[in-house]
């Protein structure tokens, strides 16, 4: 058996594993569409019966340990590298398979499974996850985004002439106002320069730095109305540039649909 705190780590764990299915799923539209048969399916199930048979180290299981639904193989966690347990399920072995002191994993850390729970001698973990198909609409569980943010392209003048009348300690004093390296002091030429405008904040601190060193016209930033800069950060789920090309799918079939419905309308 399982003390308390062990089973709610592997109950969490095994939802973490269902979700990291759940993504798999999304990254393999073949495998996760259909059934052999051709209808469309959204559940998939996982299982776990593991048993700690080590003396007095206690051994981790992983989502690699986990035996994956066999009408569909090609589902399974991110990362997912088959293990002896895991092997043993699935070949139909009686009882729970065995996990000695060396643990579920293999060495590399790359392909070492989501911890689920950590077991010593004589506890054991069966159980039932279900992987199930989402969007990220429905419920933020399947949601392959931590972060999405976008802000338009700086475009932003320097005058020279004004940097000129600068002495050297007021141009690396204005420069280092700025946090995140926007702009750069050529100390060779004496000009202050644009090092990476997409760092630039539209916050104002440069130019209430140029004001307070008594040079207001030194900086000239607008926004460009046409041009954005998108920041996206994925959990792992799909890769990033997946991500975005389907999100751009997504949003030209919203935009077709409504030139449709447009073209539709009668003309009054």
């Amino acid at each position: 058996m399982v003390s308390p705190f062990e089973s709610a780590a592997a109950g969490a764990g095994a939802a973490a594993a269902a979700a990291a299915a759940a993504a798999a799923a999304a990254n393999n539209p073949d495998a996760a569409n259909a059934n052999d048969d051709g209808e469309e399916w959204f559940d998939v199930e996982l299982s776990l019966d593991v048993r700690c048979t080590s003396g007095s180290a206690s051994v981790d299981v992983t989502t690699n340990d986990l035996c994956l639904d066999p009408r569909h193989p090609g589902v399974r966690p991110v990362g997912f590298v088959p293990s002896a347990a895991s092997t043993s399920s699935a070949a139909g072995g009686a009882g729970a398979a065995a996990l000695n002191s060396n643990g579920s994993t293999t060495q590399d850390s790359r392909s070492r499974g989501i911890l689920l729970a950590k077991l010593r001698q004589g506890q054991e973990i069966r159980l039932r996850a279900v992987a199930r198909k989402g969007i990220g609409k429905d419920h933020a569980k399947w949601q392959p985004v931590a972060t999405a943010a976008f802000a338009p392209v700086p475009e932003i003048a320097i005058d020279q002439r004004v940097a000129s009348l600068m002495s050297e300690a007021q141009r690396d004093e204005w420069v280092g106002a700025t946090a995140g390296g926007v702009f750069a002091h050529d100390r060779a030429t004496g000009a202050l320069e644009v090092a990476d405008a997409e760092r630039y904040r539209f916050d104002g601190e440069c130019l209430a730095k140029a004001a307070e060193l008594g040079f207001p016209g030194l900086l000239t930033a607008t926004a460009k109305a046409d041009e954005f800069i998108f920041r996206v950060e994925g959990t792992g789920a799909l890769p990033v540039s997946e991500i975005v090309s389907k999100a751009m799918g997504v949003l030209e079939g919203k935009l077709r649909t409504l030139k449709e419905a447009l073209d539709e309308e009668p003309d009054e």
